[in-house]
């Protein structure tokens, strides 16, 4: 399955452009949040994880929509590979 992580994190924020990124690379599920980057918490990317499978593709349409900082991009991305 390819599925796309799509996250804005301000309330004046739209998630359009990403939306319409993860579509046109034929995301079949597309897990949306509205958190800043600076809260942990969320809830929408761990029900994307809880998910995954062996052979699934992520998409993001910028590396910093996945996490704030590249510590936390490493270590989902070791999640995901894991």
């Amino acid at each position: 399955m390819r599925g796309g992580a799509a996250r804005v994190s301000t309330d004046d924020q739209i998630l359009g452009l990403q939306h319409d990124a993860l579509k046109g690379a034929k995301c079949r599920q597309i897990y949306e949040a509205h958190a800043s980057g600076q809260n942990t918490l969320r809830p929408q990317l761990d029900v994307c994880l809880k998910s995954w499978r062996e052979g699934n593709t992520m998409i993001v349409s910028q590396s910093d929509r996945l996490g704030r900082g590249l510590g936390d991009r490493i270590r989902m991305t070791q999640e995901l590979q894991a």
